[in-house]
C-alpha cells in the first residue's frame, strides 16, 4: 500500500520533507466493510503508546482525517463492476480519472453549497462530540459507537476518526495526563468537511 495524503501533506507541512525524520506509516481501514471496530482502533493505538513508552524515543503521534464529511464516493454494496475495478485497484488514477473524479467532488460540494442538498452535511455538533471526548481522555467511550452511527451523524468520511481516536489512545498509553488543545475547528462547504487540528501533549 502507498501513503495518501492523510499522511503526507501534514508531514510535508510540518517537515518540510517527507524524510526528514523515521516514520512508521499505519493504515488503518476508514473506508469499507469490514472496517475495525472503534474499540479495536484504541485498543492499536494503546499498543503502539506501550511501544513508544517502553523503547525511551522521542515519538509524535500524528492522526490524520476529516471528522463529519459525506464526499460523493461509491459504496461497495451500490458500486458497479466499473467502480469495484476502482475501488480494488485504482489508487493511481491517470489524468482523466483523476479530472472526472475532482469534477465530480466539486459539483457536488458546489450543490451543497448552494443548496445544502446531494450529501450529508458535515455536523458541528457531532465534530464538538468527538473532540470533547478525546480532549477528556475518555476513549473507551467510542467503544460502543457503530458504523451506523457514525454514518448516519458523520457522513461515509467520519469514520476516519479512528485515525484520531488511535492516536489519543497512543498518547493515553505514554501518559494519561495529557492536555489536548483545538487550534482550529470550522465547517469548510467547498470540501464538504469539518476541519480540526488538535494537539495534546
Amino acid at each position: 500500500m502507498q501513503v495518501d495524503h492523510g499522511f503526507s501533506q501534514i508531514w510535508q507541512m510540518m517537515f518540510g520533507d517527507l524524510k526528514a525524520y523515521p516514520v512508521i506509516p499505519v493504515m488503518i481501514n476508514c473506508i469499507a466493510d469490514p472496517m475495525p471496530s472503534f474499540r479495536r482502533a484504541r485498543l492499536l493505538g494503546e499498543a503502539f503508546g506501550e511501544f513508544a513508552r517502553e523503547s525511551g524515543l522521542k515519538i509524535l503521534f500524528i492522526g490524520a482525517g476529516g471528522l463529519s464529511h459525506d464526499p460523493p464516493v461509491p459504496s461497495w454494496a451500490k458500486a458497479d463492476d466499473q467502480q469495484k475495478q476502482f475501488l480494488l485497484c485504482g489508487r493511481n488514477p491517470g489524468p482523466e480519472q483523476r479530472r472526472a473524479r475532482e469534477e465530480r467532488v466539486t459539483a457536488a460540494a458546489i450543490k451543497y453549497a448552494d443548496t445544502a442538498q446531494g450529501v450529508l452535511a458535515p455536523d458541528l455538533e457531532w465534530d464538538r462530540k468527538v473532540l470533547a471526548l478525546l480532549a477528556a481522555g475518555d476513549l473507551a467511550a467510542f467503544d460502543q459507537w457503530t458504523d451506523q452511527d457514525v454514518s448516519a451523524a458523520g457522513g461515509c468520511g467520519g469514520h476516519e476518526i479512528r485515525n484520531w481516536i488511535a492516536a489519543y489512545a497512543a498518547m493515553k498509553a505514554v501518559t494519561s495526563n495529557y492536555r489536548m488543545e483545538v487550534d482550529y475547528h470550522e465547517i469548510v462547504p467547498l470540501w464538504l468537511t469539518g476541519m480540526a487540528i488538535s494537539r495534546a501533549k
